[in-house]
């Protein structure tokens, strides 16, 4: 059977993982990065978690909500508990240096294998798209990861800003 999944799996699904791989890794050491690029990897890891809760159960009903309780959760626990040290901005520059983390990586294949998971509990059994326990679980799921992605992306943003404040004063 996962001979069969796998080989039914689209091309692009192993482009979209390398991708993901690629720049998970590249997280995991300290960089210096544009702070436009800093919004690449959250919205493409929101786009990915709509298009797979509209493909899955649909944006109909409660499933939006579920997943922005999830994403509520998750950003407010990041921007409770993490280290603000791990963003230091450069306004003059345009950029920020991100500490080493492995946690973007271990969050971009969260989307992946809650998709392709997902994709394939579908594929065998269509019913799930209609089951209320599924959808929520599913929609948290993806909340719960894009919520990390959000929380980040504000301490990020909040510094950059700080640090643009404290250069206009000086």
């Amino acid at each position: 059977m996962l001979q069969s999944i796998l080989s039914h799996t689209p091309g692009y699904v192993w482009v979209i993982l390398g991708f993901l791989l690629y720049r998970g890794i590249t997280a995991s050491a300290t960089r210096e990065r544009d702070f436009k690029n800093v919004f690449i990897i959250p919205v493409l890891m929101l786009g990915l978690s709509l298009q797979g809760i509209d493909h899955s159960v649909g944006l109909h009903s409660m499933a939006p909500w579920f997943w922005l309780g999830g994403a509520a959760i998750a950003t407010s626990l990041v921007l409770k508990f993490s280290d603000a040290r791990a963003v230091t901005a450069h306004p003059q520059r345009g950029s920020i240096t991100v500490r080493a983390s492995w946690l973007p990586l271990a969050m971009m294949l969260a989307v992946f294998v809650c998709k392709y998971v997902v994709a394939v509990s579908l594929a065998t059994h269509p019913q799930y798209s209609s089951a209320t326990g599924f959808m929520v679980i599913v929609c948290a799921a993806y909340g719960l990861v894009n919520g990390v992605f959000i929380g980040k992306l504000l301490l990020a943003a909040r510094a950059y800003h700080l640090a643009g404040d404290k250069l206009a004063l000086a």
